[in-house]
């Protein structure tokens, strides 16, 4: 199915059968570009989420400003609840946090529809990725694949090609209009990133 994706072969098709069969991506990032996820989260030119129909309920309040801080803070990967807990009630004793932090966990899982979307082990909150698309991930493929073909012999069509690309993802600073000092350093690593990738493809132009 992935291969299909990435071919653009009966691409209808394979994503009903994906979504019938409840299959998940391949790791090796074989057609994630098309692949019908049951939800994407987008953090460049501001924070939105996006959700199959049918699946789940549309995310406000506390719910929402969990996901955004877990996104915000590490890309929503492997977050320290103790961190996630004093980002959300900065004002609130750390027992009154953490319980409102596991509520909060709670009534999210509900409204997106999948207890398994977000992961909590041994302390720490994930974003399940066979679930969930984050831009964060596209943009850092793009990026690995502008660091393996960069070089003397890569082309001028293949840099445009890859330009494109990282324009298609990176729409704007990350998690633009959030102004937590958490959510800045992050833009300003990303945004560096992208413009020494963008540098490097010029050049080569």
């Amino acid at each position: 199915c992935a291969v299909a994706l990435d071919e653009g072969i009966e691409i209808d098709y394979v994503q009903f059968l994906i979504r019938e069969r409840g299959l998940t991506p391949p790791a090796d990032g074989r057609g994630r570009s098309r692949w019908p996820w049951p939800m994407a989260i987008r953090t460049f030119g501001g924070f939105r989420v996006e959700q199959r129909s049918g699946v789940g309920s549309p995310l406000s309040g506390k719910p929402l400003d969990l996901l955004k801080a877990m996104v915000g803070c590490n890309g929503g990967n492997r977050i320290d609840e103790g961190e996630l807990a004093a980002l959300l009630w900065p004002r609130k004793d750390v027992e009154y946090a953490r319980r409102s932090l596991t509520t909060t966990l709670h009534r999210l899982r509900k409204v997106i529809g999948e207890d398994r979307a977000v992961l909590l082990r041994h302390g720490r909150l994930s974003i399940a990725r066979d679930l969930c698309r984050v831009d964060l991930d596209a943009l850092d493929e793009v990026l690995i694949d502008i660091d393996a073909l960069y070089g003397p012999h890569t082309s001028a069509d293949t840099a445009v090609a890859l330009a494109a690309k990282v324009l298609d993802v990176y729409q704007g600073p990350f998690m633009d209009g959030e102004a937590q000092a958490e959510f800045v350093t992050v833009r300003e690593r990303v945004h560096n990133r992208v413009l020494g990738a963008l540098d490097q493809l010029a050049r080569v132009c």
